[in-house]
């Protein structure tokens, strides 16, 4: 299986490390082999902050709040099996694109600290 993640920083309240790529990136392909993933795939990691997942949070779920994170997939699947063959598939790279994923980091420090654990673990669980 290969698995393209692309991780676009679209905030500047949080730092971003090399390693913290590297952790979001090793939490999504092992989520996708949890799920039984074998096509390979693509996914979009939009890193944000407070005042963009609001607007976000607005605009498709009509909730006017932040939140930590927000999933627009492309693909229904269970089990790794499609339900359907409604989706985007890339013919030149072959790949299907499962989706974005829009994390608010801004959000995820600040749960990091209210639960009295590391901005990593959160990161990673919200992934």
């Amino acid at each position: 299986m290969k698995v393209d993640i692309i991780i676009e920083n679209l905030q500047d309240k949080v730092e971003i490390t090399e390693e913290l790529e590297s952790l979001i990136k090793k939490v999504v392909v092992s989520s996708l082999e949890l799920e039984n993933i074998k096509l390979d795939t693509e996914v979009s990691i939009l890193l944000v902050d407070n005042e963009r997942i609001k607007e976000l949070n607005r605009e498709y779920r009509q909730k006017d709040c932040p939140t930590d994170v927000l999933s627009f997939p492309m693909v229904d699947m269970l089990e790794g099996e499609m339900q359907s063959d409604v989706g985007d598939y890339d013919l030149d790279e072959e790949l299907l694109l499962l989706g974005d994923i829009v994390l608010s980091l801004e959000m995820a420090k600040k749960q990091a600290e209210d639960f009295g654990h590391s901005f990593e673990r959160e990161v990673a669980f919200l992934v």
